[in-house]
């Protein structure tokens, strides 16, 4: 889950809840719009938009029913997880990817363990620590598996590469749905890549944004996703928290390209 700071009509601090699978669905949707994947086969583009859509899929359960942050009194975003109570949910999303195809399973859990490589250095429990780095184990087993069964349809070195797309097209969607910051944001299209592209919000509206150079197959791009909205409280409980009242608030992002209308970026 996703929790962004808002306010609602009538000026109240609210919470805007987007689902974790809300969010890859917006990268899927990006990443089907993509008009290059320089490195890799059609092939490897098709499994890899399988990943890219599906790599979140095991947070449905959780993000229906959140725990709460009993000292701050609000769900938990998935940054905040305490100590290793999301690999269960990367786990499930993992094996739904590589059910779907080999290249889809490699990208998703080599882009979790990279995340967990990361993470190790935050915990504190032994026994956190211990089912990280059997977390790491059985996925390299996995990935193994997955490269195995790739070597079947093309060529081993898209496996990483296609890691390094999938991180490329959330790092994007969570920049979105994540802020609705002035800053532009610059990265390279794979990860760590050679293309570089900026996406650059306008300052009258962070929900449009240009993206310069134009990386998409259509003129322009729109998408919209569903959160939930909440009173921004401080909930004693998870039952208080489910038995708030709620909304749903549609969330809308547009992209044009830049070149042309360079006057736009600061409307």
């Amino acid at each position: 889950m996703i929790r962004r700071e808002a306010t609602s009509s009538d000026g109240q601090p609210v919470w805007l809840l987007i689902p974790q699978t809300q969010h890859a669905l917006l990268a899927g949707m990006l990443a089907s719009r993509w008009a290059a994947f320089p490195g890799l086969s059609s092939v490897a583009r098709e499994q890899l938009l399988i990943g890219v859509y599906l790599h979140d899929v095991g947070w449905n359960d959780w993000d229906d029913a959140p725990e709460i942050d009993l000292e701050l009194g609000r769900p938990y975003q998935f940054t905040e997880m305490p100590g290793v109570s999301m690999l269960p949910i990367w786990r499930n999303s993992i094996s739904t990817c590589e059910a779907q195809a080999p290249l889809a399973g490699y990208a998703a859990s080599g882009h979790f363990c990279e995340l967990l490589e990361r993470h190790l250095a935050k915990l504190t429990s032994r026994r956190d620590i211990h089912e990280a780095k059997q977390f790491l184990e059985r996925e390299s087993a996995r990935r193994e598996r997955c490269k195995w069964l790739w070597a079947q349809h093309g060529e081993i070195a898209e496996l990483e590469l296609a890691v390094r797309y999938l991180q490329a097209f959330d790092f994007i969607s969570l920049w979105l749905c994540c802020t609705r910051s002035q800053t532009c944001l610059e990265l390279s299209v794979p990860h760590d890549g050679e293309r570089h592209f900026r996406f650059i919000p306008t300052l009258s509206d962070p929900m449009r944004s240009w993206i310069d150079p134009w990386p998409l197959s259509a003129a322009t791009f729109e998408a919209s996703l569903i959160a939930r909205q909440v009173a921004a409280a401080c909930y004693q409980c998870r039952e208080a928290f489910l038995g708030a009242p709620s909304e749903k608030v549609p969330l809308t992002w547009r992209m044009g390209r830049l070149s042309g209308n360079r006057a736009g970026v600061t409307d």
